[in-house]
């Protein structure tokens, strides 16, 4: 059972991109060591159907209260890859690079998968541009380099929702209660700003709505956002 009417508050931390981790212990290429690694805000559920095997990749950018949201849908990837996003400005806006965690792997899965992954990318304004490279591991290949995927410009109104799930109580979210790394939980929110209740981490959604990284919720099903 579900519990109804209780108030909780998301004390969730967005880490933006420029204000991210030092690179130094990451596996980066040469071009990309001046970038800053960023916090994913949601990774997933990886989808190996064969309807999403050969899937025009989608990058859209949004402001989100002077902020860069960046979806990025249909990414090909090795099934149940965990990924990393490195961040590094340009003169004209960011250039944005998704690669696996581990670039070496001494096993690999023997399939691909088609994968999502949302993050803030920094402080921008309408027209600002980001460009999204992507970069497979080396199992199979020496020295692989990042591939420019698209560019896009962010723009003004609703944060892109395009890449989340739809859930409601008769239809609650495949991904239920799964937890990022810093503990944040996925469950079904009613968000204004996409217009329908969605699969999403409570951090992103007091994001989404409110600008914060903290935001009250009525935890009835779908929850219901409250902005303090």
């Amino acid at each position: 059972m579900k519990p109804n009417h209780i108030i909780i508050v998301f004390l969730a931390s967005i880490v933006l991109a420029t204000g991210g981790c030092s690179t130094d212990s990451y596996d980066l290429p040469d071009s990309w060591q001046s970038a800053s690694h960023a916090d994913l805000l949601y990774q997933g559920p990886c989808d190996s159907s064969a309807s999403n095997a050969g899937a025009d990749p989608f990058v859209a950018a949004s402001l989100v209260n002077g902020q860069i949201r960046l979806v990025y849908s249909h990414g090909q990837y090795r099934c149940d890859q965990a990924l990393d996003a490195f961040v590094q400005e340009t003169s004209s806006g960011y250039k944005v690079l998704i690669q696996p965690k581990d670039m070496d792997p001494a096993t690999v899965a023997k399939c691909m998968c088609s994968d999502t992954v949302r993050l803030y990318v920094g402080s921008g304004k309408a027209g600002t541009t980001v460009a999204v490279y992507q970069r497979p591991d080396r199992y199979g290949e020496d020295n692989p380099e990042p591939r420019l995927i698209a560019k896009t410009t962010a723009v003004d109104g609703h944060p892109d929702c395009g890449g989340l799930v739809s859930c409601d109580a008769m239809t609650p979210c495949p991904n239920e209660g799964a937890r990022d790394e810093s503990g944040d939980a996925v469950s079904c929110i009613a968000l204004e700003s996409c217009g329908r209740p969605v699969c999403v981490h409570g951090n992103e959604a007091c994001m989404m709505e409110c600008g914060t990284a903290s935001c009250s919720m009525m935890m009835s099903y779908p929850g219901q956002i409250g902005c303090d």
